[in-house]
Parts: structure tokens; sequence; C-alpha cells
């Protein structure tokens, strides 16, 4: 949101920042790298995977420079739902009554593993208890309704979809995840290319732009006037069908100086490392330029 609050009020104008949204049909780190690489694309943000890990291993001049989203208390905007077959069969009621059990995600390694997998330690299981089935989040409601899987792990607005159409049942949502996870979680880091990185001047007016959306987003949710105004926002961005929707959904936490704790992603290439999913972690150093981010908080 910060992003496309920043757009809406100008900031990046202000800044003289020209930004433009690329829209691309993929859902992970992988999908994206290329065309940051190859110079199409300048930037993206998702959730930290291999892909990153690997390219940076190969030689590829890309770096995190700065966190947009994060699982924060109020704002971990992620819900588990039953499938509405074996709810009404009783057959899942509780996190413990996983094991085995089939699991919808938009991503089977990686940050998102890693939540299943903290997630399911606090009930003894681990990721491996059950069967991570990679989906869209789209199409993750009509799985719940016709039982083809036996959960599913929706980002919103797709847990609220899948609440409202009656096709899955809430196990854990929101706080309860984030009481689970016991820290904040970043979900939405930014990647840029060497171009970007090496434009140090641009990519600090760009961040501290954004930390001014950030700002501002995190004021606004703070009354039901600035809500509303962040529903017209997201409205135009990302139309639903019932635009009500975002009167129910839990809304993402976002950092207001876009940070967050670089040491998780030793913590995370750990885990990937035991899974098989890395032949190898990169210290983080590695993976990191926050030089253009820490110019952009003495502008803010």
């Amino acid at each position: 949101m910060a992003v496309f609050i920043a757009m809406e009020k100008g900031y990046y104008r202000e800044a003289g920042v020209e930004l433009e949204f690329v829209p691309l049909r993929a859902a992970t780190m992988a999908d994206a790298i290329p065309f940051v690489a190859n110079g199409e694309i300048e930037s993206f943000t998702g959730a930290f995977t291999s892909a990153l890990v690997n390219a940076v291993r190969s030689g590829i001049a890309i770096r995190v420079i700065c966190n947009i989203n994060s699982y924060l208390p109020g704002f971990t905007y992620v819900g588990y739902a039953i499938a509405k077959p074996r709810a009404e069969a009783g057959d899942i009621r509780t996190l413990a009554d996983l094991k085995g059990r089939s699991i919808a995600v938009p991503n089977t390694e990686g940050l998102v593993a890693w939540e299943v997998n903290k997630v399911l330690s606090g009930v003894g299981l681990t990721v491996d208890d059950v069967e991570l089935v990679r989906m869209s989040g789209s199409d993750m409601p009509a799985a719940l309704a016709n039982g083809s899987v036996d959960v599913a792990r929706l980002g919103e607005p797709f847990f609220t979809v899948a609440l409202r159409l009656g096709a899955g049942v809430k196990l854990i949502a929101g706080d309860e995840v984030y009481q689970l996870l016991q820290r904040d979680v970043p979900f939405g880091l930014v990647v840029a290319s060497e171009r970007a990185i090496a434009d140090e001047e641009t990519t600090v007016a760009l961040l501290a732009a954004t930390m001014r959306g950030a700002r501002y987003y995190n004021q606004a949710m703070r009354s039901d006037e600035g809500k509303r105004e962040m529903i017209e926002i997201a409205q135009k961005y990302f139309p639903a069908d019932d635009p009500t929707i975002y009167e129910d959904i839990i809304w993402p936490g976002v950092p207001e100086d876009l940070s967050f704790d670089v040491s998780f992603l030793d913590e995370l290439q750990a885990f990937m490392v035991s899974r098989g999913e890395l032949e190898e972690a990169v210290p983080h150093e590695q993976l990191v330029s926050l030089s253009a981010l820490e110019k952009a908080r003495t502008l803010v």
C-alpha cells in the first residue's frame, strides 16, 4: 500500500521520480528475477525464496533494498481455512488434525514453507508432516469448496473471499498466526537491479517517497475516515467485484521505515538448507544493500 499511496499523494512526483508499474504473471521471486536480470524491470517485491540466493551466488548483481510489507500485530494478513467438506465432516478442528493432510500454498518453499513449519511446530508437527500443494490464491477458494485440498493458507483478500463464499471455515488467522510465528515477518522484500542500486540518488528519492506513503498508511489506519481512504486507493489499484471485501479483510503491515531484521535471512536460509532447497546459505550481507534506505531515512 505504501507505493500506491505515494503514487496517489504525488510523493514520487515531488521527489522527481517517475514510476511505472509493470504487471507480471509472476507468483514468486523465481518468476520475476529474470526480468530484473535482463534489464526489463528495475525492481520487484515478493517473499524470500531460494531463487534470490541462487541468483546472487551465480553472480547476478541484485540485492534486497527494503521491505514494504510485514506480518505485524494487528496486521498479519493471512489465514488458514478448512475445506468445506472437511469442516462439515468434523475431520479437521485444530492444527493438530493436519498431520497427513494437504495444504494449498502459493509457494512450496522459502518463506511460505518456513511459515507453515513454524505454525505447525506449535502442535508438534513440521512441514514434512503435511503435503504442500502449490496453487494461486485466486484458485484456493474453489479448491476449498470442492475439497481437492484439506486446508488452504490464503493471503488477503483471498482468505476473506473464501469465508464469504462459504468455501472454507477459519482454522486460524491474523494475530493467531502472528502469535505462533513469534516475530515480525517480512513478506514484501524489494529486490533491485544492479542499475537501480548504482543510481543511488534516484533510489534514495524513491525510497524516501515510499517511506512517506508508509507513514501515511499507518496514520490513516488509526481512524475510520483514514481506512475509508485506504479502501478507495486499494479499490483503484486492486479492483474487487465487491468493494465491501476491503471492509472485512486483514490489512497488511507496513513498516514505517521500510525495515526488517536482516539476520532473519540467515535463519530462513538454515531452514531452506535443512529441506534441501539450498545447497548452502549466503551471508545476509551479500543479499542486501541498505545504503540507499539509510540515506532515505534522513530525508523523511
